[in-house]
């Protein structure tokens, strides 16, 4: 379903802003939560217009972007593993303890990646604030 289309000159928070008040004035209410890029314009657009909602970093995109944090390359399917395990955990508490695995598992031999990693991966775990059949509607096929 596409809600929406706008051409603009940036992705400042000027025009993602211009750009949600479109939906809103057109009867769009308040989503149960909002996937996105990371963008910091996009970011600040949404949390003016729609700040009652949570917003959340694709988890694709967060698996895509550590592989540059990933010091050696045969690491990078292990990586992927644990980060998918994070996001495929069944309630928050549990993604959280994986989490916590994740970044003890990588401190010594990736530091950059772990930090990276506790920054983050939180961002892709707000959907656990969702119910369990809307949650399962929003995973990405990782």
């Amino acid at each position: 379903m596409i809600l929406g289309v706008s051409a603009a000159l940036s992705e400042a928070e000027v025009d993602w802003r211009a750009f949600f008040v479109s939906l809103r004035e057109r009867g769009i209410g308040i989503p149960d939560s909002i996937t996105s890029d990371a963008h910091e314009g996009l970011k600040a657009g949404l949390k003016t217009v729609y700040n009652a909602s949570p917003w959340q970093r694709f988890q694709y995109h967060l698996q895509q972007n550590s592989l540059a944090y990933v010091p050696n390359i045969d690491m990078r399917e292990s990586v992927a593993a644990d980060i998918k395990t994070v996001f495929n955990a069944d309630k928050r508490a549990n993604a959280d303890q994986r989490l916590e695995t994740l970044l003890e598992k990588y401190r010594k031999s990736a530091p950059k990646l772990s930090a990276w990693v506790q920054k983050a991966i939180p961002e892709g775990l707000p959907v656990f604030s969702l119910p369990e059949h809307k949650r399962k509607n929003c995973a990405h096929p990782t």
